[in-house]
């Protein structure tokens, strides 16, 4: 299970870019999510809808800081 924890706008950088933080208990819980979602009709409907209009995508995975509340 997944919770999004922010979807921000940009000042700067690349035009017309959506960010989207999901806070996941791990790395593996993320790849066994994106894994089960691509077995999802709805989810391949709404990709294949969403796709056309996209230029670039990417993945990072990141860690909180030691003193971040979202440990």
């Amino acid at each position: 299970m997944s919770t999004l924890c922010a979807q921000p706008s940009l000042t700067a950088g690349m035009l017309n870019s959506v960010i989207e933080l999901w806070r996941y208990p791990s790395a593996q819980a993320c790849h066994d999510a994106r894994k089960a979602a691509r077995g999802v009709t709805q989810w391949r409907e709404c990709i294949a809808a969403v796709t056309p209009g996209v230029e670039y995508f990417t993945s990072s995975f990141m860690h909180a800081c030691p003193f971040s509340p979202m440990q």
